[in-house]
């Protein structure tokens, strides 16, 4: 039986702190808005208490971080990208910057479902790989499959996982 393989490129990822329970893995880095908390202020999160007593029992960033701990995620470390006011693009890449300089994150992830505030963070999980600081993103929109689609090509990117809601 022959095997046809064409050039181009093939990434894998497997998420490990699930297989090999909690403590395992590398961190998670959550950048979101926040009702609470100093912004640009990254810190490790080990509970959902801790981060309703940070950053407000129902801001976003609260929830996602609720979810990330709740799934799996070894360590949460987070930083309000905004807090109590409107969302800047220069506020969320200020605290993608900050994510950047914690050591042991492997995946970050936002709450903005803009595409600037997405291309920010391509940009810093793509930079981080001239520090060997190697991390994949996650990032949401939402719309028709064909806004999707053009979203995703908009990204191209191996290094960011586009989710559609």
């Amino acid at each position: 039986m022959s095997s046809y393989e064409r050039p181009g490129v093939y990434s894998s990822y497997e998420v490990t702190s699930a297989l090999y329970g909690s403590g395992g893995g590398r961190g998670v880095g959550v950048a979101a808005v926040a009702s609470a908390g100093t912004k640009g202020e990254v810190t490790l999160i080990t509970g959902a208490a801790q981060a309703a007593n940070l950053y407000g029992p129902g801001s976003n960033l609260t929830q996602l971080i609720r979810t990330l701990l709740e799934n799996g995620a070894p360590r949460v470390y987070a930083v309000p990208a905004v807090t109590a006011g409107s969302a800047a693009q220069g506020d969320y890449e200020a605290a993608f910057a900050a994510l950047m300089e914690e050591p042991d994150i492997g995946c970050m992830v936002c709450d903005s479902q803009s595409a600037a505030v997405h291309k920010a963070l391509r940009e810093a999980v793509l930079s981080g790989t001239e520090q060997t600081k190697y991390r994949v993103a996650v990032v949401e929109q939402s719309g028709t499959a064909s806004a999707l689609c053009a979203a995703a090509l908009a990204l191209n990117c191996e290094r960011v996982a586009l989710v559609g809601n």
